[in-house]
């Protein structure tokens, strides 16, 4: 039975499971603990390897026949041989030398480490805590066993030569960063050693397990989403090409408080405050919003939509022609821009994958961004320089069974709290919120969460969903970054319900407008409106049919190359020649692609899923399996960017 890329690897990696675990036996029962420790380190690496394989691959192998299952049924017999030897010599020392005195060897220090590391480590990809000086003392065996990611969060100073073999990040921001900044493979676990049970600890393993969460939602997210951020920023450039940029608002905007409304169930309490601003301070909603909004007779300036899916029945039945703008991604769905707005100003909602989109008009911008589209109205606000920023329906959490504002969109939705399981269902979900539910491969009623819990807007706890947890985390690690400023924003939060945020004030909307909010009102209309007329949008339609010749071209200049490498993937054996001609057609075919995002990054997963079985392939046959799989990938998102660039240009 001919083996697919995947289904070969998988074989393979348990054959050289059985090896190391041979080797293991072998080695512990001639006492010879550092090769022992060498199978055991090969073993936790292949186990971590064994998780990447995809479940259809594993699948087929209850479908091969006898004279393949055989050779696999010993394999795996080998591999269960050694289990319970390998767990119990990890943890040999575990409980019974003393965690100091074996931290005063390089001997026991390998020990420590034996019985500290999970069994599938990935020692490229995993990363390894060291939180203070004494954990520095774990370095050179740390790296002596070929790990990688090596991250020190202490405020210690560490020496040149530790420097160079390890990270430093100590505050929430820096965190953040090293997380957000890390390339394949992607980090699964983390590891520190043991005990770790200091209250100085506690914070930052708090902040280490945010940054951690935030950069694999993240990486979900592309995964999940850059097929459409790339499909849908394609269809957008024309729109993109006629719309205004966020720089252009900056200086009309700068020095004003601006008011931000997320639709959170506590909005009902103060939506009736926000007419009365109108003109005294900028009025940024998230899209959601829109209909409660406009229920109260409150037109906001500035709606924002960041995400990808097809949201637009937000807006169903709200005058979008009297809102000055709408401020949205450039990858977020077509729809949005047909829109009767006064202007639209266009970001990047994800600069990882839709930079290559505002890197054509000169647009790209340095402004964070975050899951959430309250968090993105908190970084505008921060950009512009504004002079107070305030929140409303910012609950990130529960309210009696509702969690958005009586009249925005998905209102009608119920949350059920099952107090004995702790997880939370939806019901009474409206058609157009349960489209956002199949996007994410279940129906709502399929979909259960697991209850956490936040400190209360009013003290107490409140209860949240994951995803509230995770962007309420997001909020702390800001606050904490803008206190340490020289010159920080005053953050207030005026939601009056649901969660306390770490470093704002909470204060009531009155209260703060009375406290903030000047009395004059300005024409910010009139504002706006300059600002967006001064762009020259003749010269941006320029540069937007160039840049679409030039991605015709470039699609058409992968598609040679791959048909040129599938000449000699397609042979059974090569000569030196030919093989010579292959790695040449592939290096420009890489140079080609790391030049063009709007292929790879939609692809992230297909070319991480390569890049495995690649380094696992030892043979022709498989290396050429592997570029088979690519090959087929590239040329079905040539071919859907083709469409579209057909149907514009």
């Amino acid at each position: 039975m001919e083996l697919d890329a995947a289904t070969g690897r998988l074989i393979k990696i348990l054959g050289q499971m059985a090896q190391a675990s041979q080797d293991a036996l072998q080695a512990g029962i001639a006492g010879d603990e550092p090769g022992t420790r060498q199978a055991v380190d090969r073993l936790r690496l292949l186990q971590a390897k064994l998780g990447t394989v995809d479940l259809a691959a594993r699948t087929v192998l209850d479908k091969l026949p006898e004279n393949q299952q055989r050779p696999l049924r010993e394999v795996l017999g080998q591999i269960q041989a050694a289990e319970s030897f390998v767990r119990t010599w990890t943890k040999r020392y575990q409980g019974i030398a003393n965690f100091e005195e074996l931290s005063n060897s390089s001997e026991g220090r390998h020990a420590i480490v034996d019985y500290t590391l999970p069994l599938d480590w990935h020692f490229e990809g995993d990363i390894f805590i060291l939180f203070d000086e004494s954990d520095l003392g774990f370095l050179s065996e740390l790296v002596a066993r070929g790990q990688k990611r090596i991250l020190f969060v202490g405020t210690e100073k560490p020496s040149d030569d530790q420097k160079g073999k390890m990270h430093q990040a100590s505050s929430a921001t820096d965190l953040r960063s090293y997380f957000m900044k890390l390339t394949s493979p992607a980090p699964v676990r983390l590891s520190f050693l043991a005990p770790r049970s200091a209250n100085d600890r506690e914070a930052i393993w708090h902040d280490i397990k945010h940054a951690f969460t935030v950069a694999h939602s993240n990486y979900y997210t592309s995964k999940v989403l850059g097929g459409a951020w790339m499909t849908q920023g394609l269809q957008n450039l024309d729109a993109i090409a006629k719309s205004a940029n966020l720089a252009a608002l900056k200086p009309s905007l700068k020095g004003l408080p601006i008011v931000i409304i997320s639709p959170g169930p506590s909005l009902d309490k103060n939506i009736h405050l926000l007419k009365a601003l109108k003109g005294r301070a900028i009025l940024m909603a998230a899209a959601q919003c829109a209909r409660a909004l406009q229920a109260a007779g409150v037109v906001p300036d500035f709606l924002v939509v960041a995400d990808p899916g097809n949201l637009v029945y937000f807006l169903d039945g709200v005058d979008t022609s009297a809102i000055d703008a709408l401020i949205i991604g450039v990858s977020s769905h077509p729809d949005f821009y047909k829109k009767q707005f006064k202007h639209i100003v266009t970001f990047n909602a994800n600069a990882t994958v839709d930079t290559w989109i505002s890197n054509i008009f000169g647009d790209t911008n340095p402004i964070s961004t975050a899951g959430s589209v309250s968090i993105d109205c908190f970084f505008f606000a921060k950009y512009f320089e504004c002079s107070h920023i305030l929140m409303v329906g910012l609950d990130l959490a529960l309210s009696e069974g509702k969690a958005y504002s009586a009249k925005s969109a998905n209102s009608e939705s119920t949350v059920t709290i099952d107090a004995a399981t702790n997880t939370l269902t939806f019901s009474n979900v409206p058609e157009n919120m349960e489209r956002i539910f199949l996007a994410k491969g279940a129906n709502s009623e399929d979909t259960v969460e697991t209850v956490l819990t936040l400190p209360g807007y009013y003290g107490g706890i409140v209860q949240t969903r994951p995803n509230y947890h995770l962007f309420h985390g997001e909020f702390v690690v800001i606050a904490k970054h803008e206190a340490s400023l020289k010159d920080p924003t005053p953050l207030v939060n005026c939601t009056e319900g649901g969660a306390y945020i770490e470093g704002f004030e909470h204060i009531s909307l009155q209260e703060a407008i009375q406290k903030y909010i000047p009395t004059k009102v300005q024409d910010l209309s009139a504002k706006i409106d300059a600002a967006c007329d001064s762009m020259n949008n003749s010269e941006r339609l320029v540069l937007c049919n160039a840049a679409k010749r030039k991605i015709k071209v470039t699609i058409e200049d992968i598609l040679t190359l791959i048909s040129e490498c599938r000449q000699f993937t397609q042979k059974k054996k090569l000569t030196p020649k030919q093989l010579n001609q292959l790695n040449k057609a592939e290096k420009k075919l890489i140079q080609s692609l790391s030049k063009t995002p709007f292929i790879s990054l939609p692809n992230v997963e297909q070319v991480k899923k390569s890049i495995e079985m690649s380094n696992d392939a030892t043979t022709i046959a498989e290396t050429n399996k592997v570029a088979i799989y690519i090959y087929e990938t590239i040329e079905k998102t040539c071919g859907i960017l083709s469409e579209i660039l057909n149907q514009k240009i």
